[in-house]
């Protein structure tokens, strides 16, 4: 039910890319295997010797070396781990070619088990946690301690070739990282409304006399015991999938405007088929949509979308810089593009180099949510869900912005569906589409709002546990009934 730490994670690296929803017991099983550090940590061969004796750290990098006092340094550590979901031994400084911002460029043929590298990560983490409370923090902490649990946990695993000292030394430093995540899980779902089952007091109490006094030992136990009080208040929520209401998707033409300035990139998902019907309920549609895929299975999209009278150009790839999709694109009349691409394409820069505007719905609040997944993390801190139109360039999530669309926890559960990744998040999107196109069909020119790159936070895929905790701070706090629709 916890796939993250079943393998050596440094060996097969976690994506955490669109995980499945487990519902209470996958809570249950997470929690389980922290608790089985502290069983570890009691087991009287590993409570011995130097594995309880904290020992200084060795051969940092001295990138990750400097996080634990630097947050801009910590940031770049944080972009590479999240990316290679490792930390080699040698990095140098370089520049994105996606987005022209820093980056942390890992020689590959380096080593990538140097555990004290892993260990001083997580000791940064920690540290800016306890000051922010910044839930990018805790997000790659979850993954960190993933992925050293997974060494740990693995009965294959030979400590001695990821530490010099045979694993002396390491679990102090595991039991505060793990104890740290814990107390941040724990004030997330306290956040969201989550009360325990039982007074944390008496939840709290531990045997001090199998502890052996040790202290670590007796406050990791307290906050494991805090949490699971807090996961057993928890009561699964219904699935639901009821279906978005656009109206009739095959509306006659004459029913809706081809906009000529207005063209589309348009892959195969779910994403794209909500932007488009939603299009079609306001009336406005490209003149032009250039569809990433293969002709067979783009078929019945050809047909409705031609049937329209929209011209169509369909190129077998899903990548959207494949040379052939941007030979497309430059050559299109149309000055502005919605992209709606697949998911982690991200245009290069030869894409701002043409005269073409390209439009991106960002699923969530900008300045202030850039990144992946932004959606999750706005439900945790804010109870809602938001989307910015925006012309996209060189950087990350920091365009010009068009236009916004929100919908707080009570109006989500009023659509009677649960589905955020393939239904709600891609229609909260659609709406602030059709919410900036209706304006500028209105004014003859789109509202732009410049960004200060500076600001915000830039966040990473967020990890299941977190993104459980949203789910039931959202639908698990309301009656989903069916008597929902659209807003």
């Amino acid at each position: 039910m916890y796939p993250y730490i079943t393998e050596n994670n440094l060996n097969l690296p976690q994506s955490y890319n669109y995980t499945a929803f487990g519902g209470v017991a996958f809570l249950q099983e997470y929690l389980s295997t922290r608790r089985a550090l502290f069983t570890f940590l009691c087991e009287p061969a590993q409570n011995q010797g130097k594995n309880m004796e904290q020992r200084e750290l060795e051969s940092v990098n001295d990138y990750i070396l400097e996080s634990c006092k630097n947050e801009k340094i910590l940031k770049l550590v944080i972009k590479t781990f999240e990316i290679n979901k490792r930390l080699y031994i040698s990095y140098d400084k370089g520049v994105s070619r996606f987005s022209n911002e820093e980056i942390l460029k890992p020689d590959k043929m380096s080593s990538y088990t140097h555990i004290d590298n892993y260990l001083c990560f997580a000791k940064a983490l920690c540290a800016f946690f306890a000051q922010t409370h910044n839930l990018l923090y805790l997000n790659t902490l979850l993954k960190l301690n993933d992925t050293l649990l997974s060494l740990i946990y693995n009965p294959a695993m030979d400590l001695a070739v990821l530490d010099s000292s045979g694993g002396g030394g390491i679990m102090p430093y595991l039991a505060k990282s793990v104890k740290c995540e814990i107390e941040g899980v724990k004030m997330i779902a306290q956040k969201a409304g989550f009360q325990p089952c039982v007074d944390f007091i008496e939840s709290a109490s531990v045997d001090r006399q199998i502890l052996a006094h040790n202290d670590l030992q007796i406050e990791l136990q307290a906050e494991l015991q805090q949490l699971k009080s807090l996961i057993d208040s928890i009561k699964d929520y219904e699935y639901k999938d009821t279906p978005l209401d656009f109206g009739s998707i095959n509306a006659p033409a004459k029913c809706v405007e081809l906009e000529s300035s207005l063209a589309m990139i348009y892959a195969l998902s779910s994403r794209s088929n909500i932007y488009f019907q939603a299009m079609l309920q306001c009336g406005i549609v490209p003149s032009h949509i250039v569809i990433l895929g293969n002709a067979l299975e783009a078929g019945q999209v050809i047909l409705q979308i031609q049937d329209l009278g929209i011209s169509t150009h369909c190129i077998d790839t899903q990548d959207i810089n494949d040379e052939a999709v941007f030979s497309c694109v430059e050559s299109l009349p149309q000055k502005y593009v919605i992209y709606s691409g697949y998911g982690g394409g991200i245009l290069e820069s030869k894409y701002f180099h043409i005269p073409k505007h390209f439009i991106h719905i960002h699923a969530g609040k900008l300045p202030q949510y850039k990144g992946s997944t932004t959606c999750y993390y706005s439900l945790l801190e804010e109870g809602e869900i938001c989307s910015t139109a925006m012309f996209l360039n060189d950087g990350l999530d920091c365009g010009d912005m068009l236009g916004f669309f929100s919908l707080s926890s009570k109006q989500l559960c009023e659509f009677a569906n649960t589905d955020i990744d393939t239904t709600l998040e891609p229609y909260i999107r659609s709406q602030a589409l059709v919410k900036v196109l209706l304006e500028y069909k209105q004014n003859g020119a789109f509202s732009l709002t410049s960004q200060n790159r500076k600001e915000g936070e830039t966040y990473y895929r967020i990890h299941p546990t977190l993104k459980h905790l949203a789910l039931f701070s959202c639908f698990g706090n309301w009656d989903i009934s069916a008597n929902g629709g659209t807003q």
